[in-house]
């Protein structure tokens, strides 16, 4: 067991050394769960900071998941502040599991990531710091869920600019 979490986080470790090596991402942030156990009320807020409102923007949400999650979806509120004060809200249904309760993404051991593509080619209105909170919409008797470990927020710029003038 503890080899499989060292393989896991060594693999981690060299996949996210790569990755941000890529000339495109403007921001790459992780927010861990504490316990493993996200209340309702528990908002995840990542800060990016947008210098350029010229381009289209990739957005990713990565959720890291274990297997003591008993769902095979999860439902987030997205809520992006622009740097003027601009709300966009966004409900998002993220299926987890396929239909045999196999995991979707990539995994190792009891802990899996899902890289969920939020916003595709998106244009930012405004340039400067965004605030986006992201907070759990599932239902349950005890207040929060079990086996969400992270949750990411990946701002790419897209292969193809916008052509906006």
């Amino acid at each position: 067991m503890m080899r499989n979490i060292l393989l896991f986080l060594v693999t981690s470790t060299l996949i996210a050394c790569f990755s941000s090596c890529s000339n495109n991402s403007i921001y790459d942030s992780y927010y861990t769960i504490e316990d493993g156990e996200w209340h309702q009320d528990s908002l995840v807020v990542f800060k990016p900071h947008i210098s350029n409102n010229d381009l289209a923007y990739d957005m990713d949400i990565t959720i890291r998941n274990t297997n003591s999650y008993i769902y095979s979806n999860l439902w987030l509120f997205v809520k992006t502040i622009s740097p003027k004060g601009k709300v966009f809200n966004d409900t998002l249904e993220v299926t987890m599991a396929d239909l045999r309760g196999k995991w979707i993404g990539r995994g190792l051991g009891d802990t899996f990531e899902l890289k969920y593509p939020f916003k595709e080619n998106t244009l930012l209105p405004d340039t400067g710091n965004y605030c986006i909170q992201i907070i759990q919409g599932m239902r349950s008797d005890n207040g929060y869920i079990e086996g969400i470990s992270d949750i990411g927020l990946k701002i790419e710029l897209t292969d193809i600019e916008s052509g906006k003038e």
